[in-house]
């Protein structure tokens, strides 16, 4: 009974040892006669390129969720930047236009200066120029005298241009007496 167990202990491995040995050999030729060989590289090159794919994939989603991260944090500088200027008291200048100097003897007059609608539209002035004529400005003429400060702007600002220049009034607000 020892002797037989001996005799398909070796007999099994002989077997083994000419799998291995011959195997290995017959099972590529015969993926190449049946054409398996070339869809077992194609196989390992997807195999790869999909690992590489994924290590990309990785790379671009750490990225995407740290581009995510900075645009909550602008958003939230940008709302708070827009409530900070809200909260801002509004500014409003007045554009004073002035003729001559404030030299000894002389005195500011002021008018209102504008120009028609039909002049602007007529000539087809645009831009920052007709943003600065829609609506009245004041004119500060340095003169000796009154009629001497309106000839001086009607000669600068002339009718013929569109320009309109009236004498400016100053209205009393309550207590405070009327400038002229």
């Amino acid at each position: 009974m020892f002797a037989i167990s001996v005799v398909v202990f070796v007999t099994g491995l002989l077997g083994l040892i000419c799998l291995l040995a011959i195997g290995g050999p017959m099972m590529r030729a015969s993926e190449r006669q049946f054409g398996l060989a070339d869809s077992r590289e194609a196989l390992k090159k997807l195999r790869t390129e999909r690992g590489e794919l994924q290590g990309k994939l990785n790379e671009l989603e750490t990225q995407k969720a740290d581009l995510t991260r900075t645009v909550d944090g602008m958003r939230a500088e940008l709302k708070d930047l827009s409530a900070k200027i809200g909260k801002m008291p509004k500014q409003t200048y007045e554009l004073t236009f002035e003729l001559g100097t404030p030299a000894g003897g002389m005195q500011g007059f002021d008018f209102v200066l504008s120009r028609q609608a039909a002049y602007l539209d007529l000539e087809k002035i645009s831009g920052p120029e007709r943003s600065l004529w829609k609506q009245p400005r004041v004119l500060r003429v340095w003169s000796r005298s009154q009629a001497n400060a309106v000839t001086t702007a009607e000669k600068r600002y002339p009718v013929q241009n569109g320009f309109i220049v009236r004498t400016a009034v100053r209205v009393a607000l309550g207590d405070e007496p009327a400038a002229g």
